[in-house]
């Protein structure tokens, strides 16, 4: 499938949604493979944060989807994450992205890890596991 679009809904609001340059759907396990994704998350009806990677699937019956690959994720403060992996589980679950983790809060830190839990509110994160953090003076 090309130029493919997926959102979810909940009573009328729009969860999320993401548009792929192509996605191939195995009707066997319910998952489509995405490339070259682009999406949002939303909170009452606002963009909360953006995030685009080069692959990606979702995944129809748990709803979940699992970003790679330059993975990047821009908050509406500007917060920026980029890491090899994210997870999206749903919309009450923290987003866990793994792998080398860079996250920037414009004018005031950057921060490297290994593992980052995002909460479900988009208003928090803590890292796990070895961390380094750069404050801006």
């Amino acid at each position: 499938i090309e130029s493919l679009l997926v959102t979810e809904t909940k009573d009328g609001q729009k969860l999320w949604e993401l548009y792929a340059d192509e996605g191939k759907y195995t009707d066997s396990d319910k998952i489509v493979l995405l490339q070259n994704l682009l999406g949002n998350f939303y909170e009452e009806g606002k963009v909360k944060a953006s995030f685009k990677a080069d692959s990606g699937t979702y995944n129809a019956t748990t709803k979940q989807i699992i970003l790679y690959n330059n993975v990047v994720l821009v908050y509406e403060d500007g917060t920026n994450m980029s890491t090899e992996r994210l997870t999206y589980s749903g919309k009450d679950k923290d987003i866990v992205a793994e792998g080398q983790i860079r996250i920037e809060k414009p004018d005031e830190a950057v921060i490297f890890g290994n593992k980052a839990i995002l909460s479900s509110d988009y208003k928090d994160f803590h890292i796990e596991g070895r961390t380094e953090t750069h404050f801006y003076m």
